[in-house]
């Protein structure tokens, strides 16, 4: 909503600011974190609503935060399966953790963290384009 000329009073912006920092993934505040170990140049916002809204430049993994690392922690997961995966057919005491780890990967998890992001996803991708 912050992306479209509306008008409102502030105690509904307040209201809905509150709502969309409890619905996102921002509960961890990594940004210095990104800024010390990644480049970015410095840019300016695409406009004044995008900067209210929180997407402070048109590079992706700035105004990702922590769908970024989260994105990555996945990619990096899938090896991880996979080796349980060989490890649960020589032992089968790993299996269930195997299991449990392929269901969260390819079902639970990763359909949560797309569903999720992808209002995130959409937009940094209309913006680059």
């Amino acid at each position: 909503m912050p992306l479209f000329k509306v008008k409102s009073s502030g105690n509904i912006n307040a209201f809905n600011n509150f709502f969309s920092e409890l619905g996102g993934f921002d509960f961890i505040d990594i940004t210095d974190y990104t800024r010390k170990y990644l480049y970015f140049p410095e840019m300016d916002a695409v406009t004044l609503n995008f900067q209210m809204a929180g997407f402070e430049s048109h590079l992706a993994i700035p105004n990702l935060g922590i769908l970024f690392y989260i994105l990555n922690a996945h990619i990096m997961l899938a090896p991880f399966v996979l080796l349980l995966h060989l490890l649960g057919k020589k032992f089968p005491k790993v299996k269930p953790v195997s299991n449990k780890a392929h269901r969260y990967l390819f079902w639970g998890g990763s359909i949560r963290f797309f569903t999720e992001g992808y209002l995130d996803f959409c937009t940094l991708a209309l913006m680059n384009v």
